[in-house]
């Protein structure tokens, strides 16, 4: 085995448990995470084989595989936001293809019962915020001038509004689906 390799297998050994709860940590040990963690911890150690001559001088190893390991992390995380959002939105699409399909998926899944309630949940300002973003498409921009507030207020209080729903709805629920649903109620 040549230098290299004994390198980064000292650095799994010591390493990749500490990395794995880290990233676990960083998704909210969520379950559904678990093969993203692990693919995660794999392209760490793949890249510092790549990176050796680097690591080998350099200052902190440690802190280097922590990092490299929050930015392959977050973009796995935007991968699998990209494919849920995409498959959520191919549903709706074929939801909306017909009345009929949307009102029988909407019954049959009881959305509306359970959307109705997180609605009442909200304040009427967090419901206006909602409706004008995610029913009328509206822009930061545009929902802040109309609701004269700052755009970092809107775009903050839109954040804590989705984790609120997700929390509501449960983590069975992605935020994509959670704003199809809110979609859906624009044609309802």
């Amino acid at each position: 085995m040549e230098e290299r390799e004994r390198f980064v297998e000292a650095l799994y050994r010591t390493y990749a448990p500490r990395l794995r709860r880290f990233c676990q940590q960083f998704v909210g040990y969520r379950s559904e995470y678990d093969d993203a963690v692990e693919e995660c911890i794999q392209d760490v150690f793949v890249s510092a084989y790549r990176c050796y001559e680097e690591l080998k001088v350099h200052p902190n190893v440690q802190a280097w595989l922590y990092k490299t390991c929050q930015y392959r992390m977050q973009d796995k995380i935007r991968q699998l936001r990209r494919h849920y959002a995409r498959t959520a939105g191919e549903d709706a699409l074929a939801v909306q293809s017909s009345p009929e399909n949307m009102e029988r998926w909407v019954e049959k899944s009881s959305v509306r019962e359970t959307f109705a309630r997180f609605l009442d949940s909200l304040n009427a300002r967090e419901q206006t915020l909602l409706k004008k973003r995610y029913l009328h498409g509206e822009s930061i921009r545009e929902i802040s001038t109309a609701m004269e507030m700052n755009e970092n207020t809107v775009k903050v209080t839109l954040m804590r509004l989705r984790r609120r729903a997700q929390k509501y709805f449960g983590h069975s629920f992605t935020c994509s689906a959670i704003l199809v649903t809110l979609f859906l109620f624009r044609t309802l």
